[in-house]
């Protein structure tokens, strides 16, 4: 359990880096219209 728990984490964390990059991405592509 705590094996799956800790990859969970893992993938979570990814996902907000992920969510976080494509965010950026598009403030800075409205902010340049």
């Amino acid at each position: 359990m705590p094996i799956a728990l800790s990859q969970l984490n893992g993938i979570l964390s990814l996902c907000m880096v992920y969510i976080f990059k494509i965010s950026s991405r598009v403030c800075l592509y409205i902010y340049e219209r």
